[in-house]
């Protein structure tokens, strides 16, 4: 059986989106230094006075002040628009964005599972 993804943009976008927010949660985790930079990019953010993202980006200190991932972790209409105003994927290396970004192409190609009986 081949199993690949429906070749829905946001779906894959939103995916793509989870998977580097839960892999930036644990370089956080493993790397505790890294909150302080996420902050620090927030705050700039935040001081850019972007009124239309204020509310997130305000909601985000909040999550960064309580390491509480859940929410953003989420698959809620909320949760999407959390990620897409956040700062953790700028603490990730950029390798890490990279193989996470290689492995979606790999799925979105698809994976075969058992025994092909089409051959």
């Amino acid at each position: 059986m081949h199993v690949s993804d429906d070749g829905s943009r946001h779906q894959r976008q939103d995916l793509q989106s989870l998977a580097l927010h839960a892999a930036a949660v644990q370089w956080i985790k493993d790397h505790p230094e890294s909150l302080v930079e996420a902050r620090s990019v927030l705050e700039r953010w935040l001081a850019t006075g972007d009124v239309r993202s204020a509310p997130l980006w305000l909601e985000w200190r909040q999550i960064l002040k309580a390491s509480s991932w859940r929410k953003v972790l989420g698959r809620s209409s909320h949760a999407q628009q959390l990620r897409q105003a956040s700062p953790l994927v700028t603490v990730l290396p950029a390798e890490s964005r990279e193989r996470i970004q290689a492995e979606l192409v790999e799925l979105r190609r698809g994976v075969t599972f058992g025994n092909d009986v089409s051959s």
